[in-house]
């Protein structure tokens, strides 16, 4: 069964768990942040988070839901994209799904006036890349897709033909925000669909779950398979960053230090 994030961590507000406020160089200015997801637990992270709408919506619903904490940890109301804007986008069908090749370069589009670019890595080689864009503040939180083998995992077994393929050919791979690594190898994984698994008592986690509650806890190793198994530009990994990264971290290091 997949474990869950222990809900003693848990607490209410979207500043929870935050150390002392950090300030960051975005666009040439000092930009107070009010917490670093680093230190911040995962129910806090998802506080806000939406479910997605369909079965097949996973990346534009995940896409908003980052987006909406990077704009609230940077202060920045311009990086919020709603969930219907999300959709058109990515040019999202209800039957075939996102238009894949348009995605980045609409958001590149979209996050311009905000000072923000998206970046995606396609086959991926390592996972300390996904690791250092979580750990970095400067970064959303980071998007992975995963195989259908993951969907055994966090659904009841009379449910997982839903998700074993079919004569119409469906992509079945799944995009998840990757919350937290702790140091003993668990990884937190925030699981747009589980609001409809729950509705539809199939979800392992529980019923009637709140989007912040869809957090799915597994060993960073069976996160590793999944992920490498991932059937579309696998191992792959998006994030959101400043246009101007590389000015924003030298003004960093050299203003405030390591």
């Amino acid at each position: 069964m997949a474990g869950e994030p222990d809900r003693a961590e848990s607490t209410t507000g979207a500043h929870a768990g935050k150390n002392h406020p950090t300030t960051l160089f975005i666009g040439g200015r000092r930009t107070k942040i009010d917490y670093s997801k680093r230190d911040t637990p995962s129910v806090a992270l998802a506080e806000g988070f939406d479910f997605q709408r369909y079965e097949n919506d996973c990346e534009p619903c995940q896409i908003h839901n980052i987006l909406s904490e990077l704009g609230r940890r940077h202060g920045n109301t311009k990086l919020a994209v709603p969930y219907g804007q999300s959709l058109r986008l990515c040019h999202y069908h209800r039957i075939f799904g996102i238009r894949e090749q348009s995605v980045l370069p609409a958001f590149k589009e979209r996050l311009k006036g905000a000072g923000y670019k998206p970046r995606e890595l396609e086959r991926c080689r390592h996972w300390s890349r996904v690791a250092e864009v979580l750990r970095d503040d400067y970064c959303s939180l980071p998007l992975i897709s995963v195989s259908e083998e993951y969907w055994a995992r966090v659904t009841k077994p009379e449910y997982l033909s839903r998700f074993q393929g079919g004569p119409e050919g469906r992509d079945l791979d799944h995009v998840l925000v990757v919350l937290r690594i702790s140091s003993t190898g668990e990884v937190d994984l925030y699981d747009s669909f589980q609001g409809q698994l729950s509705r539809s008592h199939h979800s392992l986690l529980g019923e009637n779950l709140l989007p912040q509650q869809a957090i799915v806890q597994l060993p960073v190793q069976e996160v590793l398979k999944y992920w490498r198994a991932a059937r579309y530009k696998s191992p792959w990994v998006w994030w959101v960053e400043p246009i101007d990264r590389e000015r924003a971290a030298g003004l960093q290091r050299t203003l405030l230090g390591p």
